[in-house]
């Protein structure tokens, strides 16, 4: 037994040839029944009456401790395949995902190098023309703020510098641009509720926000967009809200909008381009400056998004 490693629990029995019953045992009879496993009999070859049997424990337990190395060794295996199985999955998954963010994107930064273009080979008279050139302007600077949310998700942290600048002088402008980007089927409306004029604060960072609230205003439109922008004051921040009257964001989702490259399964919303890090981005803005980002939606009714920042830093 032990030259071939066999350690299962058994005892030895002599038995009656004639009638195969037991004669005698190395331990009890009342223990040897619960020996199941019984080999072949052995006769002794004295006097042809009586043999030997081995009979072996058959419970679960004595057949597991007998297995444990083999039955340890094969778990271990399972594990490391499914692990690479994991791996390789998430691996997949990960490339799509990556394969689709550089699709939407090539067209995200081919928009506005489409639209110069059409400035270009239009050239109009000269009021329009100047009017062009504005919105062409406008897209140069939302494409550098694209650029610069894309290095900032990639260094998952935000450096600001803040410095005074006029709130509504910001706003002011860009309601002007989108105004024109908008004509002649949708439209943006701001309203000012404050007496608040200056605020310290990072100026580009805070013009991306804004700028990002109002795009995707403009993106989740169900129809021609009808934008409202709100600024006010409450309590010790400045507040910029932007309202839309689109597809709205069901509940559920509502507390993971602002996750990283979190974008609402197709078929909840209209089928948009993106890479679904505008909403963490803006978030960092507003942690980055103390302040918050804050949603309120139902669906297929319209979202509104406030963006609130210190007054005083």
């Amino acid at each position: 037994m032990a030259k071939y490693d066999i350690k299962l629990p058994y005892v030895i029995e002599k038995i009656d040839c004639a009638t195969q019953k037991p004669i005698g045992a190395t331990v009890s009879r009342e223990v040897s029944k619960n020996y199941g496993l019984v080999t072949d009999s052995l006769p002794l070859g004295i006097d042809g009456k009586a043999a030997l049997v081995v009979r072996f424990d058959n419970s679960y337990s004595a057949m597991f401790r007998h297995m444990q190395r083999f039955l340890v060794s094969s778990i271990e295996i399972v594990v490391i395949l499914i692990l690479i199985l994991y791996f390789l999955i998430y691996t997949i998954f990960y490339q799509k995902r990556v394969s689709e963010q550089l699709k939407n994107m090539s067209h995200e930064m081919r928009n506005p190098i489409a639209f110069l273009q059409r400035v270009l080979d239009s050239l109009p008279d000269a009021q329009r023309r100047s009017r062009l050139v504005k919105v062409g302007e406008f897209k140069i600077t939302l494409a550098n703020l694209m650029l610069d949310k894309l290095l900032t998700i990639k260094k998952a942290r935000i450096d600001i510098h803040p410095e005074e600048f006029s709130v509504r002088q910001l706003l002011d402008n860009v309601m002007m641009q989108y105004e024109l980007m908008l004509e002649p089927t949708g439209k943006i409306k701001l309203e000012y509720e404050t007496t608040q004029e200056l605020i310290t604060a990072d100026k580009l960072c805070f013009l991306n926000a804004i700028v990002n609230l109002v795009d995707n205003a403009i993106k989740y439109s169900s129809g021609a967009p009808d934008i409202f922008v709100r600024c006010f004051t409450a309590g010790d921040y400045l507040c910029v809200s932007v309202t839309d009257h689109g597809v709205g964001i069901p509940k559920k989702y509502l507390k993971r909008i602002f996750r990283r490259e979190f974008r609402i399964p197709k078929g909840k919303t209209v089928r948009c381009t993106g890479f679904g890090i505008g909403l963490s981005y803006i978030k960092m803005i507003a942690k980055a400056h103390k302040g918050k980002i804050t949603v309120s939606s139902i669906y297929k009714k319209g979202s509104t998004f406030t963006l609130s920042i210190p007054k005083n830093r």
